[in-house]
C-alpha cells in the first residue's frame, strides 16, 4: 500500500478551521480547483488573476 501523505494549508489551519471552532482533524472534504494545466486536478476558469481555489468542508468540534 502506499504511503499517505497529509499536506496541510497554513492559511486553512490557523485561520479559517480555529476560527470556526474547528481543526484539521476535522475535514470531511476538500476540493482543490486550479486554473492551469495539471495532472489529476479538475482544471476549470477561475476569476482573472486566481490561480487556485481551495474548498473545505470541516465539523465543528464538540
Amino acid at each position: 500500500m502506499a504511503e499517505k501523505k497529509v499536506i496541510e494549508v497554513p492559511g486553512i489551519k490557523t485561520g479559517v478551521l480555529r476560527a470556526g471552532g474547528s481543526g484539521f482533524e476535522h475535514v470531511m472534504n476538500t476540493t482543490v480547483l486550479v486554473n492551469a494545466p495539471a495532472r489529476m486536478t479538475m482544471q476549470v476558469p477561475l476569476p482573472k488573476g486566481l490561480l487556485l481555489s481551495i474548498g473545505c468542508v470541516a465539523t465543528v468540534a464538540g
